[in-house]
């Protein structure tokens, strides 16, 4: 299991967030608090607060997380508060969400529930 936290040093430095880059492959579950930016591969869950997936970026596996910008490849089951996925965005899986933003050109297959009347990360917990 991989845990990234940032520090609140680290936090207003960068706005970015940990990042993990396009040569790196996990497998396995990571775990992190503040911003992931994923542009590399992992397969394995994602669990925590803001992440986005990179254009080049691809996950296999469960995602758990506050919001989700979606601009790569994701198969899996999803559970986000807000999921928005990008023109680039390639989804395959289960999504339950509070919030889904979907822009043109962004391709979806799966089953999809959007319940803004309740928490859908604590009902997954």
């Amino acid at each position: 299991m991989v845990i990234l936290a940032m520090s609140d040093t680290t936090k207003n430095q960068s706005r970015q967030g940990s990042v993990i880059s396009s040569e790196m492959v996990i497998i396995g579950d990571v775990t992190f608090q503040g911003h992931l930016v994923v542009e590399g591969s992992i397969d394995g869950s994602l669990t925590g607060d803001h992440a986005t997936l990179g254009v080049d970026g691809q996950l296999k596996g469960s995602v758990n997380v506050e919001k989700l910008e979606c601009h790569g490849t994701l198969q899996g089951e999803i559970t986000s508060s807000h999921l928005q996925l990008s023109n680039k965005a390639h989804v395959q899986g289960t999504i339950t969400a509070n919030e889904l933003e979907m822009a043109s050109g962004a391709t979806l297959s799966g089953e999809i529930v959007v319940d803004r009347e309740r928490n859908v990360r604590e009902d997954s917990c």
